[in-house]
């Protein structure tokens, strides 16, 4: 079924696609070749599947998973579950990435080769770009949370927009160096855009639980 206001794709019971990752999967695939973008794909699905295995621990309800050109949506319920837990599954993803890096740098110590450095490289900047402060990221859903749990909602909301706008002022700065660095590569410009409206879009919500 397709939802044709957003082009999502429904392909089995909770999970939807949009239509343009397919297109973005093969420009990927164009682009870096079958290899590597199957390296970066597992990288992406460690990341994935280590928020979904905490919050199978913590009992929490998938209801929805959206495949998106540059991520992974996950609706779940985690109105039942405590802040601290929450945030667990939010680090969980980035935490599995490090992990997986400093493994794969063991190993690249004795076995070198460019696809185990690709696959490092990969975790680490999968781990280190989702811990950006901005409400796109875990990073930022982390100190969203953080400070609702030790703050009232209201004041909470306050200081996390304040700190989002000012994040995301930085990265739109760092973003224009980064694509000038890039000679405004295509993919670079996508990723920047597309992160930078999602952030805008998300922090105007006002969350409805208390802690």
């Amino acid at each position: 079924m397709i939802n044709k206001h957003f082009g999502i794709i429904r392909i089995w019971d909770k999970i939807h696609v949009s239509v343009f990752s397919f297109f973005a999967l093969v420009c990927f695939i164009s682009a870096q070749g079958f290899i590597y973008s199957s390296l970066f794909l597992s990288c992406t699905l460690l990341h994935e599947l280590s928020h979904i295995l905490f919050m199978y621990l913590f009992g929490v309800k998938i209801s929805k998973i959206t495949v998106y050109p540059f991520g992974i949506d996950i609706s779940a319920d985690t109105s039942r579950i405590s802040y601290k837990k929450e945030l667990i599954i939010t680090l969980a993803g980035s935490a599995s990435n490090l992990i997986f890096a400093f493994i794969g740098c063991v190993f690249l110590q004795k076995h070198p080769s460019p696809p185990l450095l690709f696959f490092v490289m990969c975790n680490l900047f999968l781990g280190c770009m989702n811990l950006i402060p901005l409400s796109f990221f875990d990073g930022g859903k982390a100190i969203r949370l953080i400070l609702y749990d030790c703050l009232d909602i209201d004041r909470a909301f306050y200081i996390h927009k304040g700190l989002d706008i000012f994040s995301a002022l930085i990265f739109i700065c760092f973003s224009v160096f980064l694509m000038a660095g890039s000679s405004f590569n295509l993919s670079v410009i996508c990723v920047v855009v597309y992160a930078s409206l999602s952030t805008f879009a998300l922090y105007i919500k006002i969350p409805c639980r208390k802690p």
